[in-house]
């Protein structure tokens, strides 16, 4: 893998060839499905920081403050003033 696409540099190579296995032994489904597990993890982690921060934000307010932290803050503005 190239490591300016996201190598895992701070995992040994045994490490990371077991993770890799352990990839191409899942099906396309069950690798979708992980993918999903670990993309709604990260949001809860990202949520729970924005309420550790902004302890009385709105739930509207969390689900911005995610999007800014993901996709910057220019383009959550430009899509906001465009609904």
């Amino acid at each position: 893998m190239n490591s300016s696409f996201g190598e895992m540099l701070d995992t040994s190579p045994a490490a990371r060839e077991r993770y890799y296995a352990a990839l191409r032994a899942m099906t396309p489904a069950e690798r979708g499905a992980h993918t999903s597990h670990l993309t709604r993890m990260i949001r809860a982690a990202a949520a729970a920081g924005v309420r550790a921060r902004n302890p009385r934000a709105t739930s509207d307010e969390v689900e911005r403050r995610i999007a800014e932290l993901i996709y910057g803050e220019d383009v959550v503005a430009r899509v906001l003033k465009a609904k």
